[in-house]
């Protein structure tokens, strides 16, 4: 889409282009003016697009930076290619942001500028066909009986042969036309299936991925439930092993305290030796004094 030249789309598309470019131009500061359009930027704004149109599709072609900013442009008309704007419109705003719809959408306003130009044409040459047959049926004006006689019957018969070649254009076109219009209906019965199509795998596509959803989400919430008991049996070792360890240690006190009972008690049974001055030795010597 890089190499798109702006010169060589469909003219309802250029058309629209070169007008937008206009508008552009004359919006932007004059530091942002491309040198190659500063000659076009000093004509009234009405005239810009038919004066500078070929300098501003130039411009289009070879200045990005340019190109970016008539882009913008259409962002702030709110183009929108799937919207009601015209196909031209949506077709050159397509083609200015590189849009994957741009090929699309330059073969239907080529189409519709077809379609367009021969409907103008069957027109003309219906209003022609219906000219020279009001002229046919009138009367041949008075004329002198000589020389001049003659040449009211040329002229019925050059008009008639007019007529003829016009009719025979008109069927021509109204063929092309009709030819037209078929391919319009099969190119949109065409777009209609690959719409419908596309429709259907993407409702496939996401019929899939909202299974494949599901089955995430009911994974995960066995999972979260496998951890929560987990967790949960986790806790109640803990409550054991802590329950385990206080009555532990609530015996070992308890045997602690027989022990250091059980020491206490001999201790206070067992004799002491005493010394020469205890009272324990004196009723001993009051005896043997006696004696």
């Amino acid at each position: 889409m890089m190499g798109t030249r702006v010169r060589n789309e469909p003219d309802v598309v250029r058309r629209q282009l070169v007008r937008w470019a206009a508008d552009t131009l004359g919006a932007l500061p004059p530091d942002q003016v491309p040198a190659a359009l500063r000659g076009v930027a000093r004509f009234r704004p009405g005239r810009r697009a038919a004066l500078g149109a070929t300098a501003l599709a130039t411009a289009l072609d070879g200045d990005q930076a340019f190109r970016a900013a008539v882009g913008d442009h259409a962002r702030a008309l709110g183009i929108d290619l799937d919207g009601e704007r015209s196909v031209a419109e949506r077709a050159a705003a397509a083609l200015l942001w590189q849009h994957p719809k741009a090929d699309e959408l330059l073969a239907a306003a080529t189409e519709s500028d077809q379609l367009t130009a021969l409907r103008t044409q069957v027109e003309q040459l219906t209003a022609e066909v219906e000219r020279l047959r009001r002229t046919d049926g009138e009367p041949p004006s008075p004329g002198p009986s000589t020389a001049g006689s003659s040449l009211p019957a040329e002229s019925d018969d050059a008009a008639n042969e007019r007529l003829q070649r016009l009719q025979q254009r008109l069927r021509t076109q109204g063929v092309a036309l009709r030819e037209a219009r078929d391919e319009v209906a099969r190119v949109t019965e065409l777009a209609a299936t690959a719409a419908a199509r596309e429709q259907a795998e993407l409702r496939l596509g996401l019929d899939r991925a909202l299974a494949e959803a599901k089955v995430l989400r009911e994974r995960l919430a066995a999972e979260q439930t496998r951890a929560q008991r987990a967790q949960e049996q986790l806790d109640r070792l803990r409550d054991a092993d802590r329950g385990h360890r206080e009555a532990a240690d609530r015996r070992l006190d308890l045997l602690l305290q027989t022990v250091e009972g059980a020491t206490h008690a001999k201790v206070s049974a067992t004799p002491r030796a005493c010394s020469a001055g205890c009272p324990c030795r004196t009723p001993t010597s009051s005896s043997t004094a006696t004696t």
